[in-house]
Formats: structure tokens, sequence, C-alpha cells
């Protein structure tokens, strides 16, 4: 129960938006998956101004990178390449990796993560849809937060006590 970065509101609420009576199953899966890379973005987005270079590439680990399809939705929401490591499980290659530079095995991260040779598939944006979800990220989903934080606040206020 918590919003996501830049926001840290406790009292924060998930909502879908926008939905008509056409709306089938795929479509509300599919705007559930444009709402995670919307929020990636707003995110990265976040991040940006406090790194020293430009990301200039961004890899995806985890479970949901098994997603082909919100990958290829992440890419074009991103409008940027996205290389999906095949590493099943690379937290903990992540942490063993580290653990190996405290242990003395290798000399650095930087050393270790050079250890490591995991192959990567490259998802690209498709343009089409790029150009469909930039202005509904820039016009609807980044003032959505303020829009909707105080009736998220009020659905809090109801709600018994966990």
């Amino acid at each position: 129960e918590l919003a996501n970065a830049p926001f840290e509101d406790a009292l924060g609420r998930g909502a879908l938006i926008g939905l008509r009576a056409s709306h089938d199953r795929a479509a509300l899966l599919r705007s559930v998956l444009e709402g995670l890379a919307y929020e990636s973005r707003l995110s990265l987005e976040g991040l940006e101004p406090f790194l020293t270079a430009p990301a200039t590439r961004i890899t995806a680990i985890g479970g949901s990178a098994r997603n082909a399809l919100l990958m290829g939705v992440k890419a074009s929401v991103l409008n940027r390449a996205l290389e999906v490591a095949d590493v099943p499980e690379a937290v903990c290659l992540g942490a063993a990796l580290l653990a190996g530079v405290g242990a003395g095995v290798y000399a650095d991260a930087l050393e270790a993560a050079a250890s490591v040779r995991a192959q990567r598939q490259r998802i690209e944006p498709d343009a089409t849809l790029a150009a469909v979800y930039e202005p509904r990220f820039q016009q609807v989903y980044k003032p959505l937060y303020a829009t909707l934080r105080a009736t998220g606040h009020a659905i809090a206020a109801l709600e018994p006590e966990a």
C-alpha cells in the first residue's frame, strides 16, 4: 500500500480509468501492463536527473521480464530498446556476486559483473505504439496521481484498520 516513487504515499491507491462497456478481458489485461510500463517510465524519468550520464541501456530482469507482451509494451512506452537478461534468478546472482566481492573472490563489483556471461534479448519499441503512448503518458498518466490523490486518501479513510 504505497504509491511508488516519486510520491511515497502510504495511502495511495491504484485505479483503472477510461473503461468502456466495449472493453473485454484482453483490454483490461493490456491496461494493467500499460500501467506498469507507465509507472516504470515515471520512475525512470524521476531518476535520470540524478545520473551522471544518460541511461543508454535498460536491462529487464526478474519474473516480469519473462512476459514478452509486457516487455514490448514497456519498450514502446519508454520509447527505448530493452535488453532482457536470460538469467532466471538475477537478484540471487547479484547477491552471490556481491558476496564474492566481500569474500575477496572478486576485486570489485565491476570484476564480478564481468564474470557473468548472460544472453540478452533486445526488445525494440514499436514506433506506432510509442506515438500512441507518448501523449497518453504526458497528458493523462503524469498528472493522474495528483488528480486521484484525494480520492485515494478518502478511500483509505473509509477502510477498516488492517
